[in-house]
């Protein structure tokens, strides 16, 4: 066509449009003021009816008016969350729905009906017609800042009538957007109430209808892409429509446990015969030209003085070994976070409650969370799979795996799960391989109120400690961050848990199966599951703290050849983790005294783990330098 846009320049409007987005999280950096003034111009720039241009942009870099719209933003918030009963309304009430306060310049873009009087070409009979004009110049507003990588949000959760005062503008002029821009934490590649299951964005043949209101066409142009990029498989669909229902499992109560089952099933375990994912190619893993003398010998060949880069040398010959390669590699980097519930919260035993798991899954999804920025920082993609959350998410949410029930039962009351509790979190587990992209290494962490009271209790049952050991050794930590009455009683929890528990020593090392049932949790069940399941795909992992740790050591006893394949990201605060550790003969990469889990210090590790392979991969040895 005559006036076509050269390819070039039609990619960049297309990938301007699909990377718009309704931002929410600011830096706080000043936007240079010509760059304010390029964004207004473009919104100036829009079409209008009888090129009426009705509209006038107010600009706000006051943090004190930012303050006060925030404040009436808050107010007119509590009246609209009250709209939205149930799960949705817990789900709008986790949602971070503005970026007032670290957004530093705020504009309002209103419209002017009255400027060129009554009468304007194009609005005689549709009188709205201006402010659908002023709508347009909001868009070019937003690409225009989005091209110039300046994120926008639209805050519209206000009073017409009060707004307007708060900010001083006549009673003839409306609001029409109240747009909050700055320097973006990030730019979501799917839009956050999309991830958060809050809406999916609809099918355009469903919304596109030709001649009469009743007629649809099938679009044959590809040019949207329905297929989500986080699954591999041509499992993908059923995947996701399984994910939102808990799994239908018909048991006898876990106080009638079948002992032979569950012998018969811990055998299955410990024999590495369980059920474990369909993937067919995890096993044929193998480089058979694959020789470690060549990596070992070119550590030393390099021009340094031999080991002086310690365990970065170390790294290098266990990432080699896990990927048979002479040159190992970290291109892609994956997060996992396993969440669930436990039913030993309800004691009392967490400085939160049990509801701030929900709340934290959707600050991952949201990309809120520690981790997020993290992993934001080692060029690492999320992912959050529920297998226990006690909380009914929105049907569409990004989240990977099964729940396998709305957290664990209490166990200082009853066994936590039954057999097929544990048996479906395992093999979830192994599945969830299937449901993220491929990658080098995956920081495997988790998230749980009350898992680090499970947590211990699971270490002193499997490693034969009683609670005066525990006690002596300060390693009942403070987890969440109790302390006072609430610390007390989580000890006095622990206590009575490992006298309900507890067996001759030994017993549970050979009866794993019933030490998960007995204890839980999902979260960790299912992590044992994800380090089942990459047997022989030859991915590197690295645990986070003290929760994934244990996760670990279970593993890595039902199948010790996987203990080749873990690194751990850092030591935890908590002084029983380093216990495990030395039993273990696991050292950490990083020593920052974390405590928040959620694959905080596993994800940071990942990057030292890319560094070494770095340097094996483009330092010189002395022949390649030839000074001598």
């Amino acid at each position: 066509m005559q006036y076509e846009f050269h390819s070039w320049e039609k990619e960049a409007l297309e990938k301007v449009i699909r990377e718009r987005r309704d931002i929410r999280s600011f830096r706080s950096e000043p936007i240079p003021e010509s760059l304010v003034w390029k964004i207004l111009q473009s919104g100036h720039l829009a079409a209008s009816v009888g090129f009426s241009q009705p509209w006038n942009f107010l600009v706000l870099q006051d943090k004190n008016t930012h303050r006060q719209v925030y404040e009436h933003f808050v107010s007119e918030n509590t009246k609209a969350s009250q709209l939205f009963p149930d799960a949705k309304g817990e789900t709008y009430r986790s949602l971070k729905l503005q970026g007032l306060l670290d957004s530093p310049l705020h504009i309002v873009v209103t419209c002017d009906s009255f400027k060129n009087g009554e009468h304007v070409l194009g609005r005689t009979s549709v009188k709205e017609v201006d402010e659908y004009s002023v709508c347009l110049a909001v868009q070019n507003i937003w690409l225009t800042a989005r091209a110039e990588g300046i994120g926008v949000g639209w805050m519209s959760i206000y009073d017409p009538v009060e707004l307007p005062k708060i900010l001083g503008i006549p009673d003839y002029i409306k609001i029409i957007a109240y747009l909050c821009l700055g320097e973006p934490v990030w730019f979501p590649e799917i839009p956050m109430l999309e991830t958060s299951g809050w809406k999916k964005r609809e099918n355009i043949e469903q919304l596109v209808f030709w001649e009469n209101w009743s007629e649809t066409k099938k679009n044959h142009t590809n040019t949207f892409d329905t297929i989500n990029p986080n699954l591999q498989t041509s499992e993908a669909s059923s995947i996701s429509e399984r994910r939102h229902s808990i799994i239908p499992l018909s048991e006898k109560h876990p106080s009638k446990k079948d002992s032979t089952k569950i012998e018969e099933s811990n055998k299955l375990l410990l024999n590495n015969k369980f059920p474990h994912s369909t993937n067919q190619n995890a096993n044929e893993f193998n480089r058979a030209t694959f020789d470690i003398q060549f990596v070992k010998d070119r550590l030393d060949e390099f021009t340094k003085p031999k080991g002086s880069l310690g365990k970065m040398e170390d790294f290098v010959l266990q990432l080699a070994s896990i990927q048979k390669r002479r040159f190992p590699k970290i291109s892609s980097k994956t997060v996992l976070i396993v969440a669930a519930d436990h039913g030993i919260a309800e004691e009392g035993i967490s400085a939160f409650p049990s509801s701030s798991t929900y709340k934290m899954v959707y600050q991952y999804l949201a990309g809120g969370g520690a981790v997020s920025s993290f992993a934001r920082g080692v060029d690492a993609k999320v992912y959050v799979a529920d297998l226990g959350v006690d909380h009914d998410f929105q049907e569409g949410t990004a989240l990977l795996g099964q729940k396998v029930r709305r957290g664990t039962r209490n166990f200082l009351k009853e066994s936590a799960l039954t057999l097929k509790e544990v048996e479906a979190a395992l093999e979830i587990g192994k599945n969830l391989w299937a449901e993220i992209p491929e990658t080098d290494v995956l920081s495997l962490g988790e998230v749980g109120i009350g898992n680090t009271t499970c947590t211990v209790v699971l270490t002193a049952l499997f490693f034969d400690l009683n609670f005066d050991v525990l006690i002596q050794n300060d390693w009942i930590g403070i987890g969440t961050g109790v302390k006072g009455d609430l610390y007390q009683n989580k000890k006095s929890l622990i206590a009575e848990s490992l006298d309900k528990y507890k067996k001759e020593n030994g017993y549970y090392k050979d009866h794993i199966m019933e030490l998960l049932l007995n204890v839980g949790g999902l979260e960790i069940i299912g992590m044992v599951g994800v380090i089942l399941g990459s047997d022989g795909r030859g991915k590197a992992i690295v645990l986070d703290g003290l929760i994934s740790t244990i996760a670990g050591v279970i593993a890595t006893y039902i199948n010790p050849s996987l203990k080749d394949v873990i690194f751990v990201g850092h030591l935890s605060f908590e002084k029983l983790h380093s216990e495990i550790l030395q039993r273990m003969n696991w050292k950490p990469i990083l020593d920052l005294g974390l405590r928040l889990g959620e694959a905080t210090g596993s994800t940071l590790a990942m990057g030292i783990l890319e560094q070494a392979c770095r340097f094996h991969a483009e330092m010189k040895t002395w022949d390649e330098v030839n000074w001598f």
